[in-house]
């Protein structure tokens, strides 16, 4: 179901694909640079 909802319209005028990749990608790199940073 949620791998075909790309291919779908999105709902309540949404008009983009929303970027989990993006998202994930990003999320584990701010939580690898945060640890870095403040757990040293």
């Amino acid at each position: 179901y949620f791998q075909d909802a790309e291919e779908e319209e999105m709902p309540e005028g949404i008009k983009y694909k929303f970027p989990w990749d993006d998202i994930k990608k990003d999320l584990t790199t701010f939580t690898r640079e945060y640890f870095n940073q403040y757990l040293q």
